[in-house]
């Protein structure tokens, strides 16, 4: 049995995936259970313990993690990752961290290259990643010569509060870059975007292999993910069913990772779809294609 430490109460993925090893009849309760929460609201860490039946309700990131075997960062926002990270890299044990991994590269960087350089595992992604549309649409493009593809959907959210955090790209938008990694693969060269305030971006996504993705991630949308992908024989494609069980496919793989018996989503895959939200942004205020960096080889 796989003991879980909770870092963060702010969000609701603290019980999507909670909920999945809240107890030994959840949908992953034979393999792991969540022992210990912390969150920096106090009255929202007793709601979320009490609702998931935690009984170490913990003052300190410190305390929530000792005695554990491995660690979920499941906060809301993308900003106070680093931090969180970086106290968690300290007991030695796996770690998941959730979507954006950080908001800054060179944080983003800092802190993968602190957990390798102490045989640290980490985990970071979006749980689209691993919905079974993206996973089966994936597998299909295999052994097809694909031409190009678009990917849809919003960047923003806009039924949570009126939080700055929440208009950023990043905060959908990387749903959509991870989206794109995981069918069309990595190795993004160069990115062009032609945007208005009023709609959000469009982007066309180059690979090094020649490939060109056109990425919409729209403003006034509400949440609607789609991906098709253009091959020389047949169009490919998906709508993303929001309620399907893409939390479960994500935490499942993770505690595979805790196991040993999944790599986790590479490093270099985490920092380049992060890496493609800065380069849009750069692209849309200068009006010129961003070349990438080259992070995955």
């Amino acid at each position: 049995m796989i003991r879980v430490a909770l870092l963060g109460c702010d969000s609701t993925h603290t019980e999507a995936y909670g909920g999945l090893i809240s107890n030994e009849y959840a949908a992953l309760g034979s393999r792991a259970k969540a022992i210990s929460i912390w969150g920096a609201e106090p009255d929202a860490v007793k709601t979320k313990a009490t609702l998931l039946g935690i009984d170490r309700v913990e003052d300190t990131v410190q305390a929530a993690i000792k005695d554990i075997d491995a660690i979920m960062i499941v906060n809301r926002f993308g900003e106070d990752r680093f931090q969180l990270g970086m106290q968690a890299l300290v007991v030695g044990k796996p770690v998941f961290a959730d979507k954006p991994l950080t908001m800054d590269m060179q944080e983003a960087k800092q802190l993968t290259e602190a957990f390798a350089n102490n045989n640290v595992p980490l985990f970071s992604s979006s749980a689209f990643r691993f919905a079974e549309e993206v996973q089966q649409l994936r597998k299909r493009l295999q052994n097809k010569t694909v031409i190009g593809g678009v990917v849809t959907g919003p960047f923003e959210c806009t039924n949570l509060g009126d939080d700055p955090r929440l208009k950023k790209i990043f905060f959908y938008g990387i749903h959509l870059t991870e989206m794109l990694q995981e069918v069309f693969g990595a190795r993004f060269d160069s990115v062009t975007v032609s945007t208005s305030p009023e709609h959000g971006y469009l982007a066309q996504v180059r690979t090094r292999d020649g490939l060109q993705i056109n990425l919409a991630m729209m403003k006034p949308m509400k949440d609607y993910y789609s991906v098709t992908a253009f091959t020389s024989e047949k169009r490919f494609g998906f709508t993303l069913n929001l309620e399907g069980e893409y939390y479960t496919h994500t935490l499942s793989t993770f505690l595979d990772f805790v196991e040993g018996k999944h790599p986790g989503v590479p490093l270099e895959h985490t920092l380049e779809a992060l890496e493609l939200l800065f380069a849009i942004e750069k692209s849309a205020q200068t009006g010129k294609s961003v070349q990438m960096e080259g992070i995955c080889a």
